[in-house]
């Protein structure tokens, strides 16, 4: 049965954290590169924080006193509260009623949160993270890249470049996402993004591309094109 993004994830919340030091290289590499380009922020917002522990561990390495942590997993935000120092809000950030009073300095979606947001709802997604955002503050987002040669091998990119070009669809990038946890097998649907398709989205947004960096997934080391990792974008307002 394919799930909900929040049904699976409240599944997948037992998990987490061991799937997680898998791809730690990856996720300390993009760490590393909010923590360069972050212009000395005061608050953050960590939306999609899973169980909340890296958000936590973002903020230390900047600095930042005030942390707030937001996901729409029950499974991920009662692990998010045993996390100290923090305060952590159940909302849906895809959701036109999405409203919190207050703005941060930096606001984050990470790991591909984007991709598990139901495809009408992307832009509302985005547009409501801008809300978030501080006049003079950044965003950071990550995306996993369906050109991305290095982790899902060169046939498979060409075939999706060819789809693309010639079956061009608003589908195209939805995969089935099967986890094994330790209650067994869940599944969900994800979206892979491409970049010329991501970077429409943002622009549609309103936020501005101050940087891109293409990251590898399995050795978190910088890559010089599209074709080598994952998506990783520095925004902010326009």
């Amino acid at each position: 049965m394919i799930l909900t993004s929040e049904k699976f994830y409240t599944l997948f919340a037992i998990s987490y954290r061991d799937y997680s030091f898998n791809k730690k290289e990856y996720l300390s590499a993009v760490n590393k590169f909010i923590k360069n380009e972050a212009l000395s922020p005061e608050s953050m917002i960590d939306v999609g924080s899973g169980d909340g522990r890296r958000g936590r561990y973002i903020g230390d390495i900047l600095g930042i006193a005030k942390i707030t942590l937001i996901d729409n997993s029950e499974g991920m935000v009662t692990l998010a509260k045993r996390v100290h120092g923090t305060d952590v809000i159940f909302s849906d950030i895809s959701s036109p009623r999405f409203e919190i009073k207050h703005t941060y300095d930096l606001v984050s979606l990470l790991w591909n949160v984007l991709g598990h947001i139901p495809r009408e709802s992307r832009p509302i997604a985005l547009t409501n993270l801008a809300k978030l955002v501080n006049d003079d503050g950044l965003i950071f987002i990550d995306v996993n890249n369906r050109y991305n040669v290095s982790h899902y091998g060169f046939l498979a990119v060409m075939k999706n470049v060819l789809k693309d070009i010639f079956s061009s669809n608003k589908a195209n990038g939805d995969f089935n996402l099967s986890m094994m946890t330790k209650n067994g097998e869940i599944k969900t649907t994800v979206h892979i993004f491409n970049p010329f398709e991501i970077e429409r989205i943002i622009r549609s947004a309103g936020l501005k591309i101050e940087k891109r960096e293409i990251i590898n997934y399995r050795n978190g080391k910088i890559c010089k094109t599209i074709f080598g990792g994952q998506l990783v974008y520095k925004l902010s307002k326009k």
